[in-house]
């Protein structure tokens, strides 16, 4: 490093995530050869919705946070599923996966680099940058949800590290909501027919002046989160 910034650091498109070969799981990568490590590119890419409530979506297993979600890698083969859904109506009510889709339009990939298209991560890709990055793992949050991993303490802490790492490479996080103190991560996993997966830091809300959250969590497919594109290699 030199200054805080890791050297050659403007051409840089990502940050590794996960490179444990017990961790490259995800079926469709792999057939590729994409099987070496799971990446987070370094756009922001606006905020998009995940679908719409009432309905399970096809192809896309249902997980709970008493299910293994952490070995839940799929966000390449769930990204692509849900394009597959919606080959010819990735509407506004999808349209964090039209983000995507158009982000792989405008964002080439380099012929010459043996690489998946760009995908939303998926619940166990964000729950190892979590662990990675972040020096914690949702399964010790200590303030567990119905419907969520949270822990109301870790949330500067975490998000700090994060910070830290993406500052070697210039890069940055979107802002936190003005009035909502929230910043959150949209993700290609289905928690039920209502509720899609989603990360999320909570910090600095007078209403709740205590907290420095963060949690995994099962939230309304319908509301927009932000948009951080993975890619695999």
């Amino acid at each position: 490093e030199e200054n805080g910034k890791i050297y050659d650091y403007e051409h840089a498109i990502g940050m590794v995530i996960t490179c444990d070969s017990k961790k490259m799981t995800d079926t469709k990568c792999n057939e590729r050869g994409w099987n070496h490590a799971y990446v987070m590119g370094l756009e922001n890419l606006g905020t998009g919705r995940w679908g719409e409530m009432g309905q399970i979506e096809a192809g896309i297993t249902p997980m709970t946070k008493d299910d293994k979600i952490e070995d839940n890698m799929n966000g390449y083969s769930e990204t692509e599923q849900m394009l597959k859904n919606y080959t010819n109506d990735v509407s506004s009510s999808y349209n964090a996966f039209e983000l995507i889709k158009k982000y792989r339009d405008s964002d080439k990939i380099p012929d010459e680099l043996n690489r998946s298209p760009w995908f939303i991560p998926s619940i166990g890709q964000w729950f190892d940058m979590l662990v990675n990055i972040c020096g914690r793992s949702p399964r010790d949050f200590r303030n567990e949800t119905s419907n969520g991993l949270n822990d109301t303490g870790w949330g500067q802490e975490t998000l700090d590290k994060l910070k830290g790492q993406l500052s070697k490479v210039g890069n940055s996080l979107p802002d936190f909501g003005v009035d909502s103190y929230r910043l959150g991560f949209n993700c290609s996993s289905q928690y039920d027919k209502d509720r899609c997966w989603m990360l999320l830091w909570h910090i600095g809300d007078p209403a709740y002046d205590n907290w420095k959250r963060i949690c995994l969590q099962g939230y309304d497919k319908k509301a927009y989160w932000n948009i951080r594109p993975f890619f695999a290699f």
